[in-house]
């Protein structure tokens, strides 16, 4: 939820109103500013009135049991003034004087109800995409929000050939080209050389994955032979063969720390809390600025996921052998859907972070929503093709065989007598891993899907009075419309009268309509018992001595 300032909620929500626009674009040395009306005081820099024809709504959504926000992009139209100071003029003054474009510009959209732009706010930043000029003599220029450059591929690891024979026990080995390994500091979150900066590699003939301190040019000193419980063989080099017949040598990616600071790392780079300042390897990351990041909403997001104090705390996933994926695809499924989060993007133009909620009839809300405030609403959507009773996570990833060797089963009895069974519901979550997590992890997890999909969810959409734009995706609202039949309800009449969580938004600051598509859940709250052992990591020793099949089946 936008928290507003008191003068402008006030404005905000009066039932006659005549809203006022200003767009900022900021440039390095000078940030000119352009209005839709004239006369409003206090907007610093350079400032052409007047000029701002139309703002396009802005919309965002999310998927949380995807771990998915997604933001549309903003179209803005600005008159091209003739007679005065115009948008051509500023723009080529940065290029031609200042020597910066407008591409990747930052762009913020304010809205007030007053002459006072001390008394406005922001409700949108993003960047500029593209820039053309229409025939009338406008400038329509179109935005995006950051996280669209979270779209990078990240974890594609460098390679080499060695240059000489490797022994078994040699620590330095020969290589052609070392350059483009780097080592990485260790929080002591790590399992393996926790407080230290090392890097590894794997001998591909082989398969063995070494730990080494240093490189040179053309080696790599201090080597720790058979990591990652692989073994240490001897390589033999053929120095008349062809070098790209030479057995190669691959970067192998190693992390482990606790999933929000990793998803900060894998963001930006910076590994949080260290210092001096320790990065990932360039290639590791998206490369976003930390600037567009909430950091202080990973930081808050709860110690029983991130102790900021203590790495070695919260929820710590490993990941072992990484290779080429997409940054967003990665943060969104081994993050974000497993520790149960979504990376929400504020009026600021920051990637937050925020949990998802616990829909059930009586979750708490930020506002209530009825008659007095919904001006229409579509059909009331009981979603059988979302309903849900057969869950299944693969985990404990072996980086050596490349496969999952746990799969957990959670089947929701209940569910299943009322419903009938569904089709299986499947994750697979890499940064899940024997030596630290355990079946209870993965219940917490499944739990939350339950609350929202073990019956069909309700899905509305309402268009709501523009006072209510404030609300954000991810809010919990209470909705109440009397004349809406809900079969599902336990109140008398079974009225609609429940919690909606906001899953997308849009708002079209023209007209001031604010359109939300709400979801809830009809499931009546029950409990999984929790597994065997539930707070102890279990080895895979255990599950040998024990002789238990790998596949853990819980019913509640």
């Amino acid at each position: 939820m936008r928290i507003d300032p008191q003068p402008f909620e006030s404005s905000n929500s009066a039932r006659t109103k005549e809203p006022r626009y200003v767009v900022q674009l900021l440039f390095d040395v000078s940030s000119p500013a352009f209005t839709s009306h004239a006369g409003i005081a206090n907007i610093p820099g350079d400032v052409i009135e007047q000029t701002v024809v139309r703002i396009s709504g802005t919309s965002q959504s999310i998927r949380p049991d995807e771990g998915r926000s997604t933001i549309g992009g903003l179209s803005i139209q600005i008159t091209d003034l003739t007679d005065v100071i115009s948008a051509t003029d500023e723009i080529k003054d940065q290029l031609r004087t200042n020597g910066q474009g407008i591409r990747g510009s930052e762009v913020r959209v304010f809205v007030g109800y007053s002459d006072d732009f001390g008394a406005f706010v922001r409700v949108a930043t993003q960047v500029v995409r593209n820039v053309s000029m229409t025939a009338a003599g406008s400038y329509v220029i179109e935005t995006a929000d950051v996280s669209r450059d979270v779209r990078v591929s990240v974890f594609e690891p460098v390679q080499t050939v060695i240059t000489a024979s490797i022994q078994a026990a040699d620590t330095t080995i020969n290589v052609a080209d070392a350059s483009d390994f780097e080592t990485v500091w260790h929080v002591s979150s790590f399992t393996d050389a926790p407080n230290q900066k090392v890097g590894y590699f794997k001998i591909e003939q082989t398969g063995e994955i070494v730990r080494y301190t240093g490189t040179t040019g053309t080696s790599f000193t201090g080597c720790t032979r058979a990591v990652f419980g692989t073994g240490a063989k001897a390589v033999d080099f053929d120095a008349t063969a062809p070098a790209e017949r030479a057995p190669k040598i691959v970067e192998f990616i190693y992390l482990e720390m606790p999933a929000p600071m990793l998803a900060l790392a894998v963001m930006t780079g910076d590994i949080y809390g260290v210092s001096p300042g320790e990065t990932l390897p360039a290639h590791w990351h998206a490369g976003i600025d930390p600037a567009w990041v909430d950091i202080t909403q990973h930081e808050n997001i709860g110690a029983d996921l991130w102790d900021t104090s203590d790495p070695s705390g919260g929820f710590i996933v490993r990941f072992a052998g990484l290779t080429k994926t997409n940054a967003r695809t990665f943060l969104e499924r081994e993050i974000h859907s497993l520790i149960g989060t979504f990376p929400p993007i504020g009026a600021d133009g920051k990637v937050g972070l925020r949990r998802v909620n616990k829909i059930l009839n009586d979750a708490a809300y930020v506002a209530v929503l009825n008659p007095g405030n919904v001006i229409s609403h579509g059909s009331l959507l009981h979603d059988q093709t979302k309903l849900f009773n057969l869950f299944r996570i693969d985990w404990n990833y072996d980086e050596v065989s490349s496969e999952f060797t746990r799969t957990t089963l959670f089947t929701d009895s209940t569910s299943i007598s009322q419903h009938g069974a569904t089709e299986t519901k499947t994750w697979q979550f890499r940064g899940l891993h024997g030596s630290r997590h355990t079946a209870a992890i993965i219940s917490e997890r499944i739990d939350t899907l339950r609350d929202r999909y073990s019956s069909p969810p309700l899905i509305i959409d309402v268009r709501a009075a523009p006072s209510l734009n404030f609300l954000e995706v991810g809010d919990v609202v209470f909705l109440e419309l009397p004349n809406v039949a809900d079969y599902t309800s336990l109140n008398s009449p079974p009225t609609l009268a429940r919690s909606f969580e906001i899953q997308r938004s849009s708002i079209d600051w023209q007209s001031g309509a604010v359109s939300l598509q709400l979801f809830a859940s009809s499931v009546e709250k029950t409990v999984i018992p929790p597994p065997q052992s539930p707070g102890n990591a279990l080895s895979d020793a255990w599950y040998t001595s024990e002789g238990l099949s790998l596949i853990h089946i819980s019913e509640p």
